[in-house]
């Protein structure tokens, strides 16, 4: 019995999950920082990371045959920003990506290509990727 035809769609859905908390942290952190409140933009991009690290792993164990994951460096981004590793999550044509300024162990480098969609609104939508995801 192939397990991961039962596992790797849960798994997903739940990286889902962690992913779309991860994004409305982001956001936060965004909004904080255009307000001009240092320490809540901190807070808020501490637990992107926090997020960010726990989705790595969990992606680390999803073996799906829509799935992918891995790391990009930014060598574009001005030498004050920290934030020079992109991390990507794609399910599908969906996708979505993070900037981070920490470069976490185990992590493959992303095969395919940023799709050129900037994230204004969350990409993965459970009611309408729960086919996309199902192994047959």
């Amino acid at each position: 019995m192939n397990l991961d035809k039962w596992i790797s769609p849960e798994l997903l859905c739940n990286l889902i999950k962690l992913l779309k908390i991860a994004f409305k942290k982001n956001n936060r952190a965004k909004e904080h920082k255009e307000n001009g409140n240092y320490f809540a933009k901190i807070r808020c991009y501490d637990e992107k990371s926090r997020l960010l690290e726990k989705c790595l792993n969990l992606s680390k164990i999803i073996n799906h045959p829509r799935f992918s994951f891995g790391f990009t460096r930014d060598d574009n981004v001005d030498s004050f920003d920290p934030f020079h590793y992109i991390y990507y999550f794609q399910i599908g044509k969906f996708q979505i990506s993070f900037h981070s300024p920490y470069l976490y162990d185990g992590i493959p480098k992303f095969k395919k290509k940023w799709i050129g969609v900037k994230n204004e609104s969350f990409p993965f939508d459970l009611r309408k990727i729960k086919s996309l995801i199902l192994i047959k």
